[in-house]
């Protein structure tokens, strides 16, 4: 049975980037639902979820985004494997009884954080130290009280666990050299008004894109282990009743 991974892409431009080769490595079919598929969507025969970044901000009273958190809270409720990112972990934290809202401060570009106590035995962020990561962003998250901060810096909470398998990371881990040269192009308005340059984006210092990608794959490795996980014992399940 192939595993199926349920893959929310607010913008053509935003996709799995540097997540999707160990996905795939691991047998996983992304089965990508975009904002006008999502009144559709169901987590129904699904063993992971990922929610994407996107243009839109959490506090958009879209349908769309209202339909996207009651997913992410019936699949967190399950127990599937979820993985938010940017936008993404902003929705998931308030489809799990969390908040979120503007930021003191946009973050455009490579940005240090700080990996927290709870990130040494995470099951995704385990062994990553002190990284600096891409991210575009002015709003944030708070998730809901008893989750686990896994990384942070002075803006915001940076990642986050709720429970055992659902995940919200605010920095951009998917980003490869030429998503980010898109970013840029597409993105100029917004850079000169926030007054960041864009060679900054694209012409990081020596390993920076490198180390991020190899953070991006340890992470998808690890997430697509545990849909594949959830694949197999459902499998298994079905094969002995």
């Amino acid at each position: 049975m192939t595993a199926k991974l349920l893959v929310i892409q607010h913008d053509d431009d935003t996709d799995l980037g540097a997540l999707a080769p160990a996905l795939a490595r691991h047998g996983i079919a992304s089965v990508i639902v975009k904002p006008d598929d999502v009144e559709g969507a169901s987590i129904e025969g699904m063993d992971g979820v990922l929610v994407l970044g996107g243009v839109m901000h959490p506090d958009n009273p879209a349908r769309v985004l209202v339909l996207e958190r009651e997913l992410i809270a019936e699949a967190h409720q399950i127990g599937l494997p979820i993985l938010g990112v940017c936008l993404g972990s902003q929705l998931v934290s308030q489809a799990c009884g969390g908040t979120a809202g503007p930021a003191s401060r946009s973050e455009i570009g490579w940005t240090p954080m700080t990996m927290c106590e709870a990130s040494a035995d995470d099951g995704l962020l385990s062994g990553v130290s002190a990284p600096t990561l891409f991210e575009w962003h002015s709003y944030c998250c708070t998730p809901p009280e008893g989750a686990a901060i896994l990384a942070e810096n002075e803006v915001c909470i940076q990642a986050f666990r709720i429970g055992e398998q659902t995940w919200g990371i605010q920095f951009h881990v998917e980003v490869t050299p030429a998503i980010v040269a898109e970013w840029a192009v597409l993105g100029a308005d917004d850079l000169a008004s926030e007054r960041v340059d864009p060679s900054t984006l694209s012409e990081a210092p020596a390993g920076t894109f490198e180390r991020s990608m190899a953070v991006a794959d340890l992470m998808a490795d690890r997430f697509g282990a545990l849909v594949a996980a959830r694949s197999a014992r459902l499998a298994e399940s079905s094969a002995t009743a």
